[in-house]
Order: C-alpha cells, then sequence, then structure tokens
C-alpha cells in the first residue's frame, strides 16, 4: 500500500469520498506558498512535491512540479497516459519529437491537459516570464519516459 504524508480520502463506493482527517488549510498554504517561491535554473528534486505514489514503481502517483521561466522539457513520452492540471501561471505545452518552443499552447491556471502514452511532448515556461508556474500531475507508474532524442539534454534553456 502506498503512504501519503497528507490527508487521504477513501472511496466509499456510490457516496462518493470522504475524508480520514480534515485538511489542514494552513498546513497546506504554508507548504504551497513556499514551493511556488524561488527560481531555480532547473527542475530539481526540491522542485517537485510528491503527494502520493511513485513515479517509477506500479500504481498511481499525484505530484506537485514547480516550472522556473526560461526552461522547457526536451520532447519525452511515457508508458502510461499522463493528467496534468495548472494550478498557478501560465504553462506552455506542444507536442511532437521537434522542439519548437515557439509554437507552444498556453494553458493558464486551472488549465487540464491529458498527455497520451507514447506521444512526444515537451512544455515548460519561456524566459521573461515572471513567476514560476505550479501543476499538480497524476498517472500510473511506472512512467518509462523515453526522450526523443537522448543525446540531447533533458533539460532546456529558452
Amino acid at each position: 500500500m502506498v503512504k501519503s504524508r497528507y490527508p487521504v480520502l477513501d472511496a466509499t463506493g456510490a457516496r462518493g469520498y470522504q475524508r480520514k482527517q480534515p485538511i489542514d488549510q494552513r498546513r497546506c498554504r504554508d507548504w504551497l506558498l513556499p514551493f511556488m517561491r524561488g527560481n531555480q535554473p532547473k527542475l530539481s528534486q526540491k522542485d517537485r512535491n510528491v503527494l502520493y505514489g511513485d513515479f517509477n514503481e506500479p500504481g498511481p502517483y499525484l505530484v506537485l512540479m514547480k516550472w522556473n521561466p526560461g526552461w522547457f522539457s526536451a520532447p519525452h513520452c511515457y508508458a502510461t497516459d499522463r493528467i496534468q492540471m495548472v494550478l498557478s501561471g501560465t504553462w506552455w505545452i506542444n507536442s511532437g519529437a521537434d522542439f519548437t518552443p515557439d509554437l507552444a499552447m498556453p494553458v493558464p491556471a486551472g488549465g487540464f491537459v491529458k498527455r497520451t502514452a507514447r506521444t512526444f511532448h515537451y512544455d515548460g515556461v519561456p524566459r521573461g516570464t515572471t513567476e514560476p508556474v505550479v501543476i499538480a500531475v497524476f498517472g500510473i507508474g511506472p512512467v518509462e519516459l523515453v526522450l526523443a532524442d537522448p543525446k540531447l539534454p533533458a533539460w532546456r534553456r529558452v
């Protein structure tokens, strides 16, 4: 069984979901605001917070990720579908194995993106953006990330 450091919801059949314990809004706010601040040059372990599961293990995962301005991922794909929701800022996305970030489409806060398994794509935040972007990522592991061109860097400054 996967354990979470945060409040977990249990399924209760047709009745939907019930909280095991109340969500501490102050704790969530105190964690989320510092997570959204800062401007590291690229994603690192401190720029993501695993709320549930593991990308590399069988089963569901839920992760919050911070994207810093001026960085995009290289074109890549996954073995399984992935769902993402933009929580703050505007995230830029595109599909395909060719890296053309100037053709990326904006996804504002509240926007939803579904990535289809084995479909190359890339995403990030253009240089000149004033704030990082925070997204929630949900999927089923293991992810098995594959780069379109493994000879090139996985992260690209734009």
